[in-house]
């Protein structure tokens, strides 16, 4: 917002007065006398557009669902892309004063964080995690030459290195932009991997899987015990029995201590990357409130600005191991962190290895 333009004293009188009220219905008795009722609906339709849009709804389920047009619809944004971080304020504060975390994945899932998750995660050597999980599979008597699910495989990284080891890979995703960036790799590479758009939570394979990860963190978006229940479940039903599933977790202590309401600043030949943590100690399941603000450069010297917010959750160990027994997994090892060592107190991400029993 530029201040000089908009900001006067009538304005802040009027903002003033709306501070000064403190219920709903002290709300409804001011507002009803200070606007007319068009202007009130008006109001109250671009804050549902905005906060289904920061949901990321497609504009067709905003239009139905509000009636707003898709003219009022691209308004609202620019205004959350490119305005004065409002609405986001608003949303933040609802959030934390209600005490609920986003439980909504849907189909558009991370499509900014897609464009450039690549470039933010050179540091990560995929063909040396490949290889890890690949001696796990070797250590417990897995099929090396057998099917191979990556699932919530992002934009594919893993999956390529584990069908360079032979492996039959099929990778799933929610995100439809993290698979066509996973396809674009696919047509370079030549590697005959099969990619499917699927929620975790619905897996639905045409057969049994001999082995089935679940990496980088992927089940840490799931935002309750139930989410997390569901895709066991599915994992489950999909393996191969005698089947392996290999999956890592962040820890409460990671995030309660490393990401907690840290910031981070990231910056590639393409992108500059702001990273805000908001760690939510009211929630749940210890909530971690992420948002990515990422500039582009431009050929004019100018920056394009994209905003990219999820939320990531931290389950107690003893409730996973619960969940994995109860779905008819038999727990073979827990790791700290891409090694062969045992977890301790301040491990930052466990390797849980289970095989089919059930």
């Amino acid at each position: 917002m530029n201040d000089d333009k908009l900001k006067d004293e009538a304005l802040d009188n009027l903002f003033k007065a709306i501070l000064c009220l403190e219920t709903i219905d002290e709300c409804y008795k001011f507002f009803e006398d200070l606007c007319t009722v068009l202007e009130l609906k008006s109001l109250s339709q671009r804050l549902q557009v905005a906060k289904m849009l920061s949901e990321h709804h497609v504009y067709s389920d905003i239009v139905k669902q509000t009636g707003a047009s898709t003219a009022t619809i691209s308004r609202v944004n620019r205004s959350l892309n490119y305005g004065s971080d409002g609405y986001d304020i608003v949303f933040k504060r609802l959030a934390l004063k209600n005490g609920k975390p986003k439980t909504e994945i849907n189909n558009n899932y991370y499509d900014n964080f897609s464009y450039y998750y690549d470039d933010l995660t050179k540091n990560v050597n995929y063909k040396k995690r490949a290889s890890y999980f690949n001696n796990i599979i070797e250590r417990f008597n897995g099929n090396t030459s057998g099917t191979l699910l990556d699932l919530a495989c992002g934009t594919g990284s893993i999956s390529e290195e584990m069908a360079r080891l032979g492996y039959d890979v099929i990778g799933t995703d929610i995100s439809e932009g993290m698979l066509n960036v996973a396809m674009n790799k696919k047509f370079n590479s030549g590697l005959d991997i099969q990619y499917l758009k699927q929620d975790m939570r619905k897996l639905n394979m045409f057969g049994t899987i001999d082995n089935i990860l679940c990496v980088l963190d992927s089940l840490n978006h799931l935002p309750n015990l139930d989410d997390i229940k569901q895709t066991f479940s599915r994992v489950s039903l999909f393996a191969e029995p005698n089947g392996l599933f290999i999956f890592d977790m962040n820890t409460i202590y990671k995030h309660r201590e490393i990401l907690s309401n840290n910031s981070y600043i990231y910056e590639t030949n393409n992108v500059f990357c702001a990273w805000e943590n908001y760690y939510n100690q009211d929630s749940e399941n210890n909530q971690v409130d992420i948002v990515l603000n990422f500039f582009e450069y431009q050929e004019d010297g100018s920056f394009h600005r994209y905003i990219e917010e999820f939320s990531e959750w931290a389950y107690n160990v003893d409730d996973i191991l619960e969940i994995l027994e109860n779905v008819g997994f038999m727990l073979l090892a827990m790791y700290d962190d891409d090694t062969f060592n045992p977890i301790h107190e301040s491990s930052e991400r466990i390797v849980f290895v289970a095989r089919k029993v059930r």
